[in-house]
């Protein structure tokens, strides 16, 4: 459970319904696919979003798009 900023759009992640995005005061299906969200953290300028996910994945949320970053030592 918890409540994340993505590029100033809100997500929680609920424990019965899994991740969900808040968009007009409501609780819609969440446009984020690839697992749960777990982390997200803005870059300095918050253009950038680095965003973890339950499944081991990491992208970089720019632009309204995800890109996955391939970690070198992902089993880690």
């Amino acid at each position: 459970m918890g409540a994340y900023d993505v590029n100033g759009n809100l997500y929680v992640r609920t424990l019965k319904r899994g991740l969900l995005q808040v968009k007009d005061q409501k609780l819609m299906a969440s446009d984020i696919t690839p697992g749960n969200l777990i982390f997200s953290s803005p870059d300095g300028e918050r253009k950038k979003f680095l965003v973890g996910m339950s499944d081991n994945r990491i992208f970089i949320h720019e632009n309204n798009d995800f890109r996955e970053l391939t970690l070198k030592d992902q089993s880690f």
